[in-house]
């Protein structure tokens, strides 16, 4: 079973871009074109990534970003915008981001951030699980 990605971002263009590249290269792909949607979407699918835009109308993606966190074992959540100076790379760590790309980032830098990413849940699902089998 492949693993599921949900990408979300106000630009159909770059939904369309990372769907293609994504699901060339056996990932499924679920798509929202705002944070309150993409809310939804992962309430619905449990996404074992989240790729997600910075700049959108109504909810940012730092606001939907921490609005994530809230949400106990939430995947790692990459942010992929044209914000690129050091202090917003800084916010969006801070902000629970598992890593920063840039929008213009190449096709490889996009598949290799989104392996790193999904190697994330199965060892804090292990750790958690472990610590509750001790409490």
């Amino acid at each position: 079973m492949s693993a599921t990605i949900l990408v979300i971002d106000d630009s159909v263009d770059t939904l369309q871009l990372l769907s293609v590249i994504l699901r060339k290269a056996g990932y499924e792909v679920i798509t929202a074109t705002s944070g309150e949607e993409g809310i939804e979407k992962y309430h619905g699918r449990q996404p074992d990534c989240i790729i997600l835009d910075w700049m959108m109308p109504k909810v940012s993606g730092i606001d939907t970003l921490k609005l994530l966190n809230k949400i106990w074992g939430v995947p790692p959540v990459i942010l992929f915008t044209a914000k690129n100076q050091i202090p917003d790379v800084i916010t969006g760590m801070e902000a629970g981001a598992f890593k920063f790309l840039v929008k213009t980032s190449p096709r490889e830098k996009i598949l290799q951030t989104v392996s790193e990413a999904l190697a994330q849940p199965r060892v804090r699902a292990t750790r958690l699980r472990t610590e509750s089998d001790f409490s």
